[in-house]
């Protein structure tokens, strides 16, 4: 069932206002943690005996209660029971502190934002070129594990030198918090030090820990972060991921389900969600780049054998073999379109507007099918079932019958 806008805003309210409740709460529990647990574990029993000592009329076995309570009383805890109360209270304020940022995040969630992308591609100007990719490994921001024509896969390393850093700070904080807040004949605050030292060990973790790895799959149209103990993961369909904006001009996807950002690679603009769009989008060629180069001609076999399929996303510019880095041509054709400037998409766009000039929108704009040229001519077909056969050099007017040809020149269009 879905829910409507007001619905999910109300809900996104009283979630948010809930979760900063439970936060407060759990603030306050950590601060009775000891009150209510040291006593049962320091005098196990001492509350039935107080019990007992109210209704017995026995001198010796009121006696007997007395001196047993004493004893209880004389008891400390083991540094087990300690660890055990520090421990507690310890998690109990580590999970108030990341409850309380949750709750905010939904609140704030319910602002009105207009969509700066849409499910389709817009622009190719961003290139994946191998430079590209060297420039970004070289400061050791990015890894690149793998990157070809079924999976785009990288990490933003570990920063080395801020997380020592960062680790040394919080040793520190640790050690001061355990000297000047510790007393040893109580537990009392130690939850204090105990989140701080679990602080540290989170930040230790992530110093030894691989980075996680952010995963876009081709073939499966999925994108995932394989994680670890600090940073779980996920797996989502890229139709269920959008873009999100990071340090205010870096691309990053949200969480499907949590909404935080999560460091994607390239600026965040258009261009680059374009490129991202393209790649999972199995039934089009791979986008530009020469990065992407030596896997293009094996994409094409993959996308002809299954017997090129409609696109998954929608384009608003003309997107084929010829212009996104692999010719399916003949010789001929190859030496040909060299003396051509027309651009193939412009051309395309041009041809459709041409079909259109009657008032018929075209639905289905990829099946008009860029076939190859004819004299000075480019030419086109639309096809409703597109073959996408190997570009070539046609000679003979019978040859390219229904056809629709633009002038490389004067951009004039005829149909044939």
């Amino acid at each position: 069932m879905k829910i409507s806008k007001s619905a999910q805003i109300s809900l996104a309210i009283t979630t948010g206002v809930l979760t900063i409740a439970l936060s407060s709460m759990l603030f306050m529990g950590a601060f009775f943690v000891n009150d209510r647990l040291e006593p049962a574990l320091e005098r196990p029993g001492s509350d039935s005996i107080h019990r007992q000592l109210l209704v017995e009329d026995n001198r010796q076995v009121r006696d007997a209660l007395i001196k047993k309570l004493n004893h209880l009383e004389e008891r400390e805890l083991t540094i087990f029971e300690k660890a055990f109360l520090g421990l507690l209270q310890g998690s109990v304020f580590l999970l108030a502190i990341a409850v309380l940022p949750f709750g905010f995040a939904l609140i704030f969630k319910i602002g009105p934002s207009k969509d700066l992308f849409y499910r389709g591609i817009q622009s190719r100007k961003f290139s994946l070129d191998k430079q590209m990719l060297a420039e970004a490994e070289n400061p050791g921001i990015y890894k690149f594990h793998r990157v070809d024509d079924e999976y785009f896969i990288f990490s933003k390393p570990k920063l080395r030198r801020k997380l020592i850093r960062t680790f040394v700070i919080w040793t520190l904080i640790t050690t001061v918090a355990f000297v000047g807040l510790y007393d040893p004949n109580t537990v009392e605050i130690l939850g204090l030090p105990v989140a701080a030292l679990l602080i540290t060990l989170a930040i230790f973790l992530r110093m030894v820990l691989p980075a996680p790895r952010l995963v876009f799959n081709r073939l499966k149209g999925q994108v995932s972060l394989k994680g670890n103990i600090v940073n779980p993961g996920f797996t989502a369909s890229f139709d269920k991921i959008d873009p999100s904006m990071m340090y205010g001009e870096l691309m990053a996807i949200a969480h499907p389900q949590l909404a935080y950002g999560i460091l994607a690679f390239g600026a965040y603009d258009q261009s680059t969600w374009s490129f991202y769009t393209q790649y999972m989008d199995k039934n089009r060629p791979l986008p530009l780049g020469s990065a992407l180069d030596d896997y293009r001609e094996k994409d094409f076999e993959r996308r002809k054998q299954i017997g090129y399929k409609a696109p998954l996303y929608p384009s608003a510019m003309y997107i084929c073999d010829a212009n996104s880095g692999h010719v399916n041509g003949t010789a001929d054709f190859k030496k040909e379109i060299k003396s051509f400037k027309l651009k193939i998409e412009d051309a395309h766009s041009k041809v459709l507007s041409y079909m259109e000039k009657d008032g018929n929108i075209i639905m289905e704009p990829y099946k008009l099918c860029f076939l190859g040229l004819y004299r000075d001519f480019m030419v086109f077909k639309f096809m409703d079932a597109p073959v996408y056969e190997d570009l070539q050099v046609f000679y003979n007017e019978n040859e390219i019958k229904g056809c629709y040809l633009i002038h490389k020149k004067t951009m004039r269009v005829e149909e044939y």
